[in-house]
């Protein structure tokens, strides 16, 4: 499975469970296109400070 398609299971998996989402859904969607722009299959912690770099407002929580 590609990034999207992980994404898109884990938001159906944890909404099933209750969880509303819709803020993290559009951050997690900016980070994946991010993820993909890079060519990234995996998510890895020094993709997440590019991408923190890049973007400047993702905490670490984030």
């Amino acid at each position: 499975m590609n990034l999207r398609q992980e994404l898109d299971r884990y938001l159906t998996i944890r909404r099933s469970l209750g969880y509303d989402l819709r803020t993290s859904e559009r951050i997690l969607r900016r980070f994946i296109a991010f993820a993909e722009s890079y060519g990234a299959n995996h998510v890895s912690t020094d993709l997440f400070v590019k991408w923190q770099d890049a973007f400047g407002h993702a905490s670490r929580q984030t």
